[in-house]
């Protein structure tokens, strides 16, 4: 419930309804035959949130759900699902699948010649890793990012830095494209900062987690505020539009590229929201 103050837990990320949000800016951007939105969401936690929750939210934006049917996680077959799309000519795609089957599904989808105007996805293709297997087939799939070089935010901790600045460092020590948890992982030290800079005993557990759930800062992450809500210690970072782009020979084959920024205006566009498929 969102009066639920859960005495030692914080949390900052973004719920259903931001995504939404995040993704129904570039639905409406998409010209398409019709307003039915294809439905992969499996039986289980997270699938049956999307099917309760996010179909709601999808239909007050105008939009059709058209529920594949919960299926196992695992499935390797999802012929059925895909002739339920077929036949009510589903223009857009939404998810919430693992991602080795999603990847299945989605090389099944073109095999058997369903092809969406624009897949807004979730739960996958969160991370370059994610993009590895369907090669080509991963451009200008959407989904929704929370942190990346394309956003304005600082550290708190080190004024010198920046989200950009922070990507540049991770690349070059690594080797390894950006991915968007580093972001969300330095921010778990510029909390843990503020929190304790606001107790007299650090080992006052009860006098600690009043101070987290009183965090206010602007950082790594953006501005957090856990005293603001939704919920009782619970920041949201508003999500951004992002399309998987080809390099064209780029140090990494794809990139996340922003193509929406209607949920936080400060990100920098990066390219054009293009179809998913023509």
């Amino acid at each position: 419930m969102p009066t639920t103050k859960l005495q030692f837990c914080t949390l900052f990320f973004f719920g259903l309804k931001n995504l939404q949000e995040c993704y129904t800016p570039m639905w409406n951007r998409i010209s398409a035959a019709n307003k039915n939105i294809a439905c992969q969401y499996p039986d289980d936690a997270d699938g049956n949130a999307f099917r309760t929750v996010f179909e709601m939210f999808i239909r007050e934006s105008g939009y059709k759900p058209v529920d594949g049917g919960p299926y196992t996680d695992g499935t390797t077959d999802y012929t059925a699902m895909l002739t339920k799309f077929k036949d009510t000519d589903s223009q857009f795609f939404s998810n919430c699948a693992l991602p080795p089957d999603f990847n299945i599904f989605w090389r099944q989808a073109h095999q058997q010649g369903w092809k969406p105007r624009l897949a807004t996805v979730a739960k996958v293709l969160l991370f370059p890793a994610d993009t590895v297997p369907l090669g080509p087939l991963v451009n200008n799939i959407a989904t929704n990012s929370w942190w990346g070089p394309y956003m304005p935010n600082k550290s708190s901790l080190d004024p010198g830095l920046n989200a950009a600045g922070l990507v540049k460092e991770f690349q070059a020590q690594t080797g390894r494209e950006w991915v968007q948890a580093i972001g969300s992982t330095y921010s778990l030290f510029e909390v843990a900062h503020q929190a304790f800079s606001d107790v007299s005993d650090p080992h006052d557990k009860q006098e600690l987690a009043n101070a987290l759930h009183n965090v206010h800062y602007d950082g790594m992450c953006g501005l957090l505020n856990f005293a603001a809500g939704p919920a009782p210690g619970v920041a949201i970072i508003p999500p951004v539009g992002v399309q998987w782009k080809a390099t064209g020979g780029g140090r990494f084959p794809f990139e996340m590229r922003v193509v929406d920024n209607t949920l936080n205006p400060a990100a920098r566009l990066g390219a054009r929201l293009e179809p998913t498929n023509p």
